[in-house]
């Protein structure tokens, strides 16, 4: 994502132990999330979706930035 010009929050191996360590402060983990993952399974072909909401404390962190 770094390359892309999208860093990962809390990513220390690439935005660096400067950078992270000021994410740190307001984000205690890596914010990373996928709200939804479809693939077709390998066994079965059959085409699966599975849905996550955004976890409490991410919404906690997202809550702080506003």
């Amino acid at each position: 994502m770094k390359h892309l010009n999208h860093p990962l929050v809390g990513d220390v191996k690439y935005v660096g132990k400067k950078r992270a360590r000021a994410d740190v402060v307001w984000c205690p983990r890596q914010f990373l999330h996928a709200y939804r993952l479809e693939f077709t399974h390998p066994e079965s072909g059959e085409r699966v979706e599975y849905i996550a909401e955004l976890l409490d404390d991410l919404k906690e962190v997202l809550g702080k930035l506003s």
